[in-house]
């Protein structure tokens, strides 16, 4: 599930969230004191999870309320597939008010796996609010190369077939002029081999 907080990874790295009750850093706002800061508001189909708003177009604006639906969303992450994709479609929506004075980028994390933060740039007028990457990021990214940059994978390059530790094949009666799903077979066989 979607997280997001003022500096990167979020709650793995135990920094502030976006959340009612939490000034943006270096603003001048009192939001806090309305919990009315801004902060995701998750929700499942058109079904809104929490009460907090600060965004009208969803739901009226509120304060003192800082239920925005996380605790509720969370979890169903962590059901089976099946189950989590019965539930219907996920959303999540945040709203910056277009006069705020916070002027940094914010980052977006998964708040079940660690180290997969992203930056969100804001924009005033179509143009961001910052140019420079502001807060930094302290490591970097891996940079798929050769399969793994074919298949949208990492570390799966050294697990191609043939392999002296896996099977000839994993994907069976692979249509001989296919070449999208011949291309496709060989990641999952390279997945497969690297489970191993």
């Amino acid at each position: 599930p979607l997280g997001f907080a003022y500096f990167p990874d979020g709650a793995h790295a135990d920094v502030d969230e976006l959340e009612p009750g939490i000034v943006p850093p270096g603003s001048s706002s009192t939001c806090d004191t309305t919990m009315s800061c801004p902060a995701p508001m998750y929700y499942v189909d058109d079904r809104y999870l929490g009460t907090y708003s600060n965004n009208a177009d969803l739901l009226a604006v509120t304060e003192n309320q800082d239920n925005f639906g996380l605790d509720d969303y969370e979890p169903k992450f962590f059901h089976p597939i099946p189950e989590w994709a019965g539930y219907g479609t996920f959303h999540v929506f945040l709203k910056f008010d277009a006069d705020t004075d916070y002027n940094k980028d914010i980052f977006y994390f998964c708040h079940i796996h660690e180290l997969m933060t992203g930056r969100i740039k804001l924009l005033r007028n179509d143009e961001p609010i910052q140019e420079e990457d502001m807060p930094e990021i302290d490591y970097d990214y891996e940079n798929p190369t050769g399969h793994d940059a074919v298949c949208g994978t990492y570390g799966l390059n050294d697990f191609q077939l043939p392999h002296d530790e896996c099977p000839q094949q994993f994907v069976c009666d692979v249509p001989e002029g296919n070449s999208g799903l011949a291309q496709f077979s060989q990641c999952i066989d390279s997945m497969n081999c690297a489970m191993m």
